[in-house]
């Protein structure tokens, strides 16, 4: 149970850092200038969260981006506002986010989740800055919404059918190979390679290929989109 607890935080503390980078230095440029706020894809990383760590992946969306707000100094005032938007968003994605495999509910979920920040954020706008402010940044929050659901398709992306790994066996070859490290002592910045090497030992390098083929997979469907984005200019 602890070290569910401390893998949770650890696990909780990357993902907001991750939020925290995409949010702050991933800034989206839109025809239209935003009259308040920024677009960026800080959402993106809400959706992998949530993948990983379920409802609460709450916390780190919450912090990650209100953070960032904070940081940044002239959006400060966003910070209260973004702090519950986010952290509902990351909640309800990691409640109720099928992992593993792409469909029409996660798409809904996703589209859902948009809607739900540009309708949030309009009204912080409004509240904040005014009506005209609030409309004159409704463009760019699409566009961070777009970006959102694109990345979240691509996440969410399955591995193609014939590559499945077994869940239950893999968890036991993860779990077999974090008790080698222990084991002989592997820290810090050794641990990554030691077991992603170990893992594919043990599984005869069938956990390589499966991988090899999941990126294939997400290339083909992010070109895709890419190719669909250019043909909108």
């Amino acid at each position: 149970m602890r070290d569910q607890a401390t893998r949770r935080l650890a696990y909780g503390g990357l993902m907001a850092a991750l939020i925290a980078l995409l949010t702050a230095y991933v800034h989206l440029s839109v025809f239209i200038p935003m009259q308040a706020g920024y677009a960026h894809l800080g959402d993106v990383g809400i959706v992998l969260a949530s993948i990983i760590m379920g409802p609460f992946a709450a916390v780190p969306a919450a912090l990650g981006s209100a953070l960032v707000d904070v940081l940044l100094g002239a959006f400060a005032t966003y910070a209260p506002f973004t702090l519950v938007i986010k952290g509902v968003m990351g909640f309800v994605l990691g409640k109720f986010l099928v992992a593993k495999r792409f469909s029409v509910r996660n798409a809904c979920l996703l589209l859902l989740m948009a809607a739900f920040m540009v309708g949030a954020y309009f009204l912080t706008d409004t509240l904040l800055y005014g009506v005209e402010a609030a409309i004159g940044s409704v463009v760019g929050n699409c566009v961070q919404g777009a970006a959102m659901l694109a990345g979240g398709v691509v996440i969410g992306n399955p591995i193609p059918e014939e590559f499945e790994l077994d869940y239950d066996e893999m968890e036991e070859v993860i779990q077999r190979a974090l008790k080698a490290a222990e084991e002989e002592g592997i820290h810090g910045k050794d641990t990554t390679p030691f077991l992603l090497s170990h893992i594919k030992d043990y599984t005869m390098g069938v956990s390589f290929a499966s991988n090899l083929q999941l990126a294939y997979n997400n290339a083909k469907v992010a070109a895709r989109i890419a190719m669909e984005y250019a043909k909108l200019k």
